[in-house]
């Protein structure tokens, strides 16, 4: 009975093993999309402030 148990167990295991790798994949695409798109959305806020600075520099010294 016992060794019923832990081959359900074993079963369960193994397919909720193969269920949640294909979500840590899944995870980590998103992840990765998510983090790109931050790293863009960065950099454009970085260019624009850059940009605002040097227009306020220029004004501000003529």
């Amino acid at each position: 009975m016992e060794f019923l148990y832990s081959l359900v167990l074993v079963a369960i295991l193994f397919l909720l093993d193969n269920h949640f790798v294909s979500f840590l994949k899944n995870i980590r695409i998103v992840f990765k999309k998510s983090l790109l798109n931050l790293k863009r959305m960065i950099l454009n806020f970085c260019m624009k402030s850059a940009f605002c600075d040097l227009h306020l520099i220029n004004v501000s010294s003529t």
